[in-house]
């Protein structure tokens, strides 16, 4: 079963998956991991290997470092993949959700989370999401929506 959280930054997508990680034994994988703009390479290192449902490695971009690590995703059963831009791929999800969240608290955790990264978050990335929100029609994709 593959399960996909999207949703603005700072919305508590990759709590929830933390959190379903642990309670439902569910493997995680972050789309920060592919940072570096690289959809085609999400598409081809991560769902293929899904859809065959066996063991699998992707390289996963550290953007403060600009490398890539090695992820082995072991257990193909029960993933959850996390982050903005996940319904980019939502015709091989089994249950897609969207949380939504109040710009107030958006606001609130981004600067507790970065303060340093808030003005560039509100110039370019959030722009961008609402973008990809609108243009792939996110919230009507998805089974549940959270607010």
């Amino acid at each position: 079963m593959i399960v996909a959280i999207d949703g603005p930054a700072a919305s508590g997508k990759s709590t929830l998956a933390e959190a379903a990680a642990r309670k439902y034994g569910y493997t995680v994988i972050h789309m920060d991991d592919f940072f570096d703009d690289n959809i085609t390479r999400f598409h081809d290192e991560v769902i293929v290997p899904l859809l065959r449902g066996s063991p699998f490695t992707y390289r996963a971009y550290d953007c403060g470092s600009g490398t890539y690590t090695a992820k082995t995703i072991a257990d193909c059963e029960l993933v959850l993949i996390e982050g903005v831009y996940s319904m980019r791929f939502a015709e091989y999800y089994d249950f897609k959700i969207f949380i939504q969240v109040q710009k107030n608290e958006q606001m609130r955790r981004l600067q507790a989370r970065r303060p340093d990264l808030v003005q560039m978050f509100v110039n370019e990335w959030l722009p961008a999401e609402e973008k990809y929100f609108s243009e792939y029609n996110v919230v009507e994709l998805c089974d549940y929506v959270y607010d």
